[in-house]
């Protein structure tokens, strides 16, 4: 198993659900709020990258999902689709 500092990651979120039953995501760069219209989810997708290579990195994205369409934040990109993207 490898040890990852996931938590203190800078581009990590904060995930929560407000009493209306509306979803979160909160990190130091951005917020994304996934609305109680239907079936939804909110999720963090991390991958590491270059293990073993000496230059490794710690990537991670934002999820969320409102009646099977998808919006993916990483950074500052921002996906919309119904495919299930890989980091």
């Amino acid at each position: 198993m490898i040890k990852t500092d996931y938590e203190s990651h800078p581009h990590n979120y904060t995930l929560s659900t407000d009493e209306e039953g509306h979803k979160h995501g909160i990190n130091s760069i951005n917020t994304l709020a996934v609305l109680n219209d239907g079936k939804t989810k909110l999720f963090q997708r991390r991958a590491i990258k270059g293990v073993g290579s000496g230059d490794t990195t710690f990537e991670t994205c934002l999820v969320g999902e409102l009646d099977g369409v998808r919006v993916y934040v990483k950074g500052n990109s921002i996906v919309l689709t119904k495919q299930d993207l890989q980091l």
